[in-house]
């Protein structure tokens, strides 16, 4: 699903090689600064490395979802990717409550972006990468800004996705939250190492 070989960036990675498959839930460790966010963009395709095409089904969601907010209205933000991909307007509603309905947040379908909370922020921004059906979530670090139970929420998600098959790459410090991973990976002076 997911193949680099041998791939060396910057004075950041070296010589990394990394298979990840369909349906797998990967966490990815290691300090601030060792590499797990120049990795997420490697895979998602930000950063062009040679020897690896990216698929077109992968999603990244950032630390910030205020980087990636770009409508003012929930529904709206969900819909802008939906509309990028010219869904049709009635299947295009009905991808945006499921997607809502999944990540618990149906209330919010028609509140200002503006006005909601850090955690709220961060669900929507996953609620938008569901509705598109990526089968790839890569989030880096997403839950590192928000209160407890927001983040308790969003790892249940994370779950319940991967459980339906979708492939989970979680970038994270925290040690409890890789716990729920299949696989660690993490990054160490610029190499990869597999617990």
């Amino acid at each position: 699903m997911i193949k680099l070989e041998n791939i060396s960036y910057k004075d950041i990675l070296k010589n990394i090689s990394l298979e990840i498959e369909q349906g797998d839930y990967v966490a990815v460790v290691g300090k601030n600064g060792s590499g797990k966010s120049t990795l997420a963009k490697i895979i998602k395709g930000l950063i062009p490395v040679e020897g690896y095409k990216p698929s077109e089904s992968i999603g990244l969601l950032f630390q910030n979802p205020e980087n990636q907010m770009i409508s003012s209205f929930v529904d709206e933000e969900i819909a802008f990717a939906l509309e990028n991909l010219q869904v049709p307007r009635e299947e295009m509603e009905a991808k945006i409550d499921q997607a809502l309905e999944l990540v618990q947040i149906k209330e919010l379908k028609t509140r200002a972006t503006y006005n909601l909370s850090g955690g709220q922020k961060q669900k929507v921004a996953i609620a938008a990468l569901i509705a598109t059906e990526l089968d790839v979530l890569i989030l880096d670090e997403s839950t590192s800004m928000i209160d407890p139970y927001s983040a308790g929420q969003i790892l249940d998600l994370l779950d319940k996705l991967n459980k339906k098959g979708k492939t989970i790459i979680h970038i994270t410090h925290n040690a409890n939250e890789a716990k729920r991973a299949k696989r660690t990976i993490e990054i160490k002076g610029g190499e990869l190492n597999e617990h």
